[in-house]
């Protein structure tokens, strides 16, 4: 069997001399407190992939291509909102929102908490958060699709329960179904 070597001949040049990607600066929002996480996704179902913020005391996401801002939550918690997952888990073209807040890496007994963001039906105005419970220190969190092809909500803390100095209880991470 004969190789033909032309095409990639023709594409060598091309990627010798493709140089850096050339990159710009663009101001998306110059307001933003303590942003802790960040994430991208579909948000509106426009089939552009939009920016999802977690600031310490907001949750926002950024409209693409305008970076219109659209605020869902306002402070969800007495302290600082610390981790946020976006993905379309109904199948309706639209990402749903869980939030980890009330951060406090110190407390190893009361901090933490974990919040699903009902939607509004426009998506526009605060969406409803749903309290889920929680262990202290959450930190981290994201949807996992499970055997059944559906989106689990998996969180991690920091810390295990009631831990002081890297001794006591191992952390749980959790799934959500």
């Amino acid at each position: 069997m004969k190789m033909n070597l032309a095409p990639l001949l023709l594409l060598f040049p091309m990627l010798i001399f493709a140089g850096e990607p050339k990159f710009r600066q663009q101001d998306i929002d110059q307001e933003v407190g303590v942003g802790y996480g960040l994430q991208l996704a579909d948000m509106n179902g426009d089939g552009k992939t939009d920016i999802v913020l977690v600031d310490k005391d907001k949750v926002a996401w950024y409209q693409n291509p305008s970076w219109k801002k659209h605020q869902v939550s306002g402070h969800l918690t007495k302290r600082d909102h610390v981790c946020v997952t976006a993905r379309d888990i109904n199948g309706d073209g639209k990402a749903e929102l869980a939030v980890g807040a009330q951060w406090n890496p110190g407390d190893t007994v009361n901090s933490g908490a974990v919040f699903y963001l009902s939607p509004t039906a426009d998506r526009s105005g605060n969406w409803k958060p749903v309290k889920l419970y929680h262990d202290p220190t959450t930190h981290r969190m994201h949807w996992v699709k499970n055997p059944a092809g559906k989106y689990d909500l998996v969180v991690k803390p920091l810390y295990g329960r009631g831990n002081k100095g890297g001794r006591g209880d191992p952390l749980k991470m959790l799934a959500y179904k």
